[in-house]
């Protein structure tokens, strides 16, 4: 737990607000890759406007406000890095729990359908891909 809370640190010392009203947050390409970085900042997108831009291995994102939210950018700015975390956590869980889940879908499937239409790589373990 304590990676999770050195790594808001690094998001919200990142945090600037400009003189728009937006805030502007650096998220550093080295702690998150920018397919979490774009699904968290996707995921803000009703409460807020959302601009994104590479800056070398990093990714800023931009919030400001949408008519009608009653949150501030700040706070919105706030749970996006939750979200940022979140999603990291699922990431690495998604990818440590594939192997499993494959042989747990090939084991049912196993059962289920009629022996020739299941591959054999995959019903030995294999799962496919290796990547």
């Amino acid at each position: 737990m304590l990676g999770a809370c050195r790594t808001l640190c690094l998001i919200v010392s990142h945090l600037r607000e400009l003189t728009d009203g937006s805030v502007r947050l650096v998220v550093d390409g080295k702690l998150f890759s920018r397919s979490i970085t774009k699904q968290a900042a996707a995921t803000m997108v009703p409460r807020c406007h959302v601009h994104i831009d590479l800056k070398g291995g990093d990714v800023v994102v931009t919030f400001s406000r949408r008519e009608g939210e009653k949150a501030s950018v700040r706070d919105v700015a706030g749970e996006f890095g939750n979200l940022l975390i979140s999603e990291l956590v699922c990431s690495k869980l998604d990818a440590q729990t594939l192997a499993a889940r494959d042989l747990l879908m090939a084991r049912a499937l196993d059962g289920a359908l009629p022996r020739d239409a299941v591959p054999q790589d995959i019903l030995d373990g294999g799962g496919g891909d290796e990547g």
